[in-house]
């Protein structure tokens, strides 16, 4: 079965850190809705997780002289930040897509690309 990762792309971080559960409810129901779409299109969520806020993220660069450098919070400039990811399997790419258009209405983006599969 062909391996896929679903990235979760989120703009606002701060707001999304300081939801109740009730508030966080219909992302779970998606997300859910989500797994259980692709389940009926043959595929299956092997395993995936919510990230921390990306302020805490820590990046390790390598210039082009060989120096490595240590740097903390988000290296991009950009709103945008990954929030989450989903492994998946499924033999049906449209499948796959079709099943992530559940999650669209609570979730900015989502970037959907092949595992490579190392032997």
């Amino acid at each position: 079965m062909d391996k896929y990762v679903v990235f979760v792309v989120d703009d606002d971080e701060d707001k999304r850190e300081t939801l109740s559960d009730e508030e966080k409810q219909p992302t779970w129901d998606a997300d859910y809705s989500f797994g259980d779409l692709l389940a009926q299109r043959g595929g299956k969520i092997v395993g995936g997780q919510a990230l921390t806020h990306s302020r805490r993220t820590r990046w390790l660069t390598r210039d082009r002289a060989g120096q490595v450098m240590v740097t903390d919070g988000p290296y991009a400039e950009t709103a945008e930040q990954m929030s989450g990811f989903f492994i998946v399997e499924c033999d049906d790419l449209e499948a796959l897509t079709e099943a992530c258009h559940q999650m669209l209405p609570v979730h900015l983006r989502l970037e959907i690309r092949p595992v490579k599969q190392f032997s």
